[in-house]
């Protein structure tokens, strides 16, 4: 399969921080529609604030096809998620909730935050935990968002990943 462009669809990014470093959260999108933007990114967070620590959102930005160029626009959600400071030791550690387009391109959507880590098979299935169950349920809920790179809808896996940063890993390691 050929490789696509990363801008070969709209891209929302909320930047947001979880006390030690900024993230990004990208979403691909079928069209610009600013307030169904909003609403998929509101919907998902409040889906898995639960199992987060505190994470505070301050900026959405939009690329349009074929360009790097991310412009802010105007973020209407709540400017935080959450409960109680982060554990320093979950720094490195995120949540991925992954899935497959019919085009057979697979989607990722990465967040950092967690709140604690207690699963030992460093998977999350929606029948073990509710909130991850809602969570991957809003990734399906907006049409026209949360897309593959293909700009198709997927099929959300029925988990999500817990993982740390590879970048985190090699410093370790070294």
């Amino acid at each position: 399969m050929a490789p696509l462009s990363p801008s070969a669809t709209i891209r929302y990014k909320l930047s947001y921080t979880n006390g030690y470093d900024t993230h990004a959260l990208v979403m691909r999108a079928s069209a610009v529609n600013n307030a169904g933007a909003n609403s998929a990114l509101q919907d998902f967070l409040a889906a898995i604030e639960p199992n987060l620590s505190i994470i505070s959102a301050f900026e959405l930005s939009v690329a349009a096809v074929g360009s790097n160029l991310f412009n802010p626009i105007s973020w209407s959600g709540p400017s935080s998620y959450g409960d109680g400071p982060m554990p320093v030791i979950n720094r490195p550690a995120s949540y991925s909730f992954v899935g497959r387009t019919p085009g057979g391109r697979k989607a990722r959507i990465f967040l950092y935050g967690l709140s604690t880590i207690n699963d030992g098979s460093w998977r999350i299935l929606t029948s073990e935990d509710s909130d991850v169950s809602a969570a991957v349920a809003e990734l399906g809920t907006h049409s026209g968002f949360f897309l593959g790179i293909d700009g198709l809808a997927p099929l959300w896996h029925s988990y999500c990943n817990v993982g740390i940063n590879d970048h985190w890993l090699k410093n370790v390691r070294a």
